[in-house]
């Protein structure tokens, strides 16, 4: 490979991760396969693979855990929507929805009804749910660190100056996803969506 192939797949690479929320896993596989030089999607790795290896703080789950909030706080007060209108309009499996649903089912922060007709709706109002709720029904409390988790985990965190700016990135993260409620982001939504 030639220094201008390698500086083309950096280059696509940098793309995937730019366009990850914008298109379908289906897309993704196809770039990948593109930049990886495979002609055969059978021999290409799974997508879901490749984004879980990155670190992140926001996982999948917690994304389409707020993807899916958001889309049942679009809807009328208590009208019960069918998993399959969920999973179509967000783009996700049924297995994957089940999976993202029960943390915020026993978080309170959705309910399900069995049954014909049956479905999910939110356990409360959209304006007492905020994303922090989300982030800890599904990842547990926020930590940007191990040292944040375990203070034996470093024997430096006596004089260690970053693990104060770790501390003091989580407190502020924290506040932010505190701060926006799931109402505030669908106003801001139909904001943005008028304004297009």
């Amino acid at each position: 490979m030639t220094g201008a192939d390698e500086w083309v797949a950096i280059t696509m690479l940098n793309l995937i991760i730019m366009v990850k929320f914008l298109y379908s896993s289906h897309i993704n596989q196809v770039i990948i396969a593109v930049v990886s030089g495979q002609k055969n999607n059978r021999h290409t790795e799974s997508v879901d693979l490749f984004w879980e290896e990155q670190q992140v703080v926001i996982t999948r789950a917690t994304e389409y855990a707020i993807r899916t909030i958001i889309y049942l706080a679009q809807q009328p007060r208590d009208q019960v929507v069918l998993k399959k209108d969920i999973c179509r309009t967000q783009g996700v499996t049924p297995a994957f929805l089940t999976k993202i649903l029960q943390p915020l089912i026993k978080n309170g922060i959705v309910s399900s009804q069995r049954g014909v007709g049956g479905g999910f709706l939110l356990a409360k109002d959209a304006q007492q749910i905020t994303l922090l709720d989300i982030f800890q029904a599904q990842e547990g409390d926020l930590k940007l660190n191990h040292c944040l988790i375990d203070s034996e985990f470093c024997a430096r965190d006596a004089f260690c100056a970053a693990h104060e700016v770790w501390e003091e990135a989580q407190q502020e993260l924290s506040k932010v996803l505190l701060r926006h409620s799931i109402a505030d982001i669908v106003r801001r939504q139909e904001e943005k969506l008028k304004a297009l």
